[in-house]
């Protein structure tokens, strides 16, 4: 919410004006969503006034600072690299909550690649923490190492949306 905002905690803001990014948003709409359903069972809307279509986390804390929610989701590490790239813009707002983690999104591909190409680019992706070359890049981005995860931990993402689609109405 915004850092002068009247709530204090997430409970004061129910019945007040929510924001998200895109209904197909993991951390900007869904772990939101999901941390609702949790938090207020048996509370389906917990919010009168939804505005969507944010698109990211620099649209939620510009609607935030405009006054137009009081309250939305913000991607973890999006908002470290703001708080770290544009400080002031991401001072616009402070975090009253903090959803059940989720594993970083996988690296993908949006055609198919021979298994010798996937092979070199994994190992240069593993390679990236054992190069100083790439100390600075690491820092900037703040990451430590990059691991090739087991493609089952990703089920918790889509497990967290079904029961969202299937306990709450869809926000406009």
């Amino acid at each position: 919410m915004r850092a002068d905002s009247k709530f204090r905690n997430l409970d004061e803001t129910l019945g007040s004006r929510a924001g998200y990014t895109l209904k197909d948003s993991q951390s900007g709409y869904f772990a939101f969503r999901h941390h609702l359903l949790r938090k207020f069972p048996g509370l389906a809307n917990p919010y009168p006034h939804i505005t969507g279509n944010l698109l990211n986390p620099r649209g939620v804390i510009k609607a935030l600072g405009e006054g137009r929610i009081d309250v939305g989701p913000l991607d973890s590490y999006v908002h470290d690299l703001l708080k770290r790239s544009d400080p002031d813009f991401a001072g616009q707002v402070h975090v009253v909550a903090t959803t059940d983690p989720t594993p970083m999104p996988p690296i993908v591909a949006t055609g198919d690649l021979a298994l010798s190409t996937i092979e070199r680019m994994r190992a240069a992706f593993l390679a990236v923490n054992a190069t100083p070359a790439l100390a600075a890049a690491r820092s900037t981005l703040l990451l430590d190492r990059f691991i090739v995860p087991n493609a089952a931990v990703y089920r918790v993402q889509r497990e967290r949306a079904e029961e969202v689609e299937r306990s709450c109405p869809a926000w406009p």
